[in-house]
Order: structure tokens, then C-alpha cells, then sequence
């Protein structure tokens, strides 16, 4: 019994341990403590740097750049399979009448943003004139976003 086990957890076993290592290296005491302490600062630094990693890459995923000219026709098609197989989108069924209007919305409205810039709904729908209100302008906004944020037909366009 004089020998003991190496899978020995006991208190009094890991304290010989302990000093059994201390008296194996010829470093000071306080070098071979500090060896068994976490440095809790190190790991914090990087979780912060893996956390600020993902972040940019779903802010890159969900900002990436797109094309700038896209015609209508392509649109036009892509939301047209669409809107052919829904798949449960009620969303999609719905603009099966809408795909040439819906298109040609976001085409225009691109041009015209690009050119006179950031502007309100009221000032597209006069850029946009046919009868255009703000607040159809401000629908089809919101339409042609659902369409191109993720998971929507316009996305990888």
C-alpha cells in the first residue's frame, strides 16, 4: 500500500502532487502557480475577437454588395419561378399577377435613387409619376425589401 495509484483524486494526494512538481523544477514558486491560473483576460480577448468575426460576417452576409444593373427581364423571371412554386409562401402566391409591376418598380426606383440619391417616398412617387402616391411607393418599398432580404427570390441577384 506504500504505493498509490496515478488516478488518485484525493486532496491529500494532489497536494504531493503539487509539491512533488514544485520541487521537480527549479523555477521560482511564483512562476509555476502562475502556469496553473487561467489567464481569464486572454480568453475574454478572444471570445471578443472571435464574437467581433462573426459579427462582420453576418453583417457582410446580410449587406453584401449587389449589382448594379440588373434588367427588368431578370427580375422579372426570378420572381416569376417564384411565384410559379410558392412553396406555402402566401406572400408569393399573392404577387403572381404583380411580377412585371413589381420589377419594373425596382429597377426604376433603383435608377432614380442612384442618380438624385436618398430621397422620401413622396419624392419617388413624383420621380416615378403615373399616378404614384407616397404611400404605393412606400408599399413597394416594402415589397421589393421582403423580396431581396434573405431567403427571398430577389436575394441572389
Amino acid at each position: 500500500m506504500s504505493e498509490r495509484s496515478n488516478y488518485s483524486t484525493s486532496p491529500q494526494v494532489l497536494a504531493v502532487d503539487f509539491k512533488e512538481s514544485l520541487n521537480a523544477t527549479n523555477a521560482p514558486i511564483h512562476e509555476v502557480v502562475r502556469t496553473f491560473i487561467p489567464d481569464y483576460a486572454a480568453m475574454i480577448r478572444e471570445h471578443d475577437a472571435e464574437k467581433k468575426k462573426r459579427r462582420a460576417r453576418n453583417r457582410q452576409r446580410r449587406h453584401r454588395a449587389r449589382p448594379r444593373e440588373t434588367s427588368i427581364a431578370k427580375l422579372a423571371s426570378t420572381l416569376r419561378k417564384a411565384t410559379d412554386k410558392p412553396r406555402g409562401n402566401k406572400q408569393l402566391e399573392q404577387f403572381r399577377h404583380r411580377v412585371g409591376e413589381l420589377a419594373s418598380f425596382r429597377f426604376l426606383s433603383r435608377i432614380i435613387i442612384a442618380r438624385h440619391g436618398p430621397m422620401s417616398d413622396a419624392n419617388l412617387a413624383r420621380h416615378l409619376g403615373d399616378g404614384f402616391t407616397r404611400k404605393k411607393a412606400w408599399q413597394l418599398r416594402q415589397i421589393v425589401a421582403d423580396l431581396e432580404a434573405e431567403g427571398g427570390p430577389w436575394h441572389s441577384i
